[in-house]
């Protein structure tokens, strides 16, 4: 699973689906079922079994998705920490319904002095 979990942020493909079904975390999840039979025992199980936990719906993706952000966010606050020389850049614009929205990027200089941008929020 930890594997698969972190497939669709490296391919910069959407987590999750407008179904749970329709997902790609599930369908990268059924891909290696058809080659791992402890996996597809496990998936073939669920009918079967009195509790129906698959750790595949949205709320398991929701916590997925945090949790590689947060992971994502501790990495790069260390490689920031890590440069000798950083800025900080705001920049602030209203949307198409006028909300104002704000963006926060730090540029850095690595440890090999190449300079190096982060979006933060």
């Amino acid at each position: 699973m930890p594997t698969v979990r972190h497939r669709p942020a490296r391919q910069d493909i959407a987590f999750r689906g407008h179904t749970d079904e329709e997902s790609n975390f599930v369908q990268l999840v059924n891909l290696l079922s058809r080659h791992n039979p402890v996996l597809q025992r496990w998936l073939n199980e669920t009918e079967n079994r009195s509790y129906k936990v698959t750790y595949m719906g949205h709320r398991s993706q929701n916590e997925f998705i945090q949790i590689i952000g947060e992971e994502i966010q501790r990495l790069n606050l260390n490689q920031i920490r890590q440069g000798t020389y950083y800025s900080i850049m705001a920049d602030s614009t209203p949307d198409s319904n006028r909300q104002d929205m704000f963006t926060l990027v730090i540029r850095f200089v690595n440890d090999q002095l190449i300079p190096e941008e982060r979006f933060v929020s």
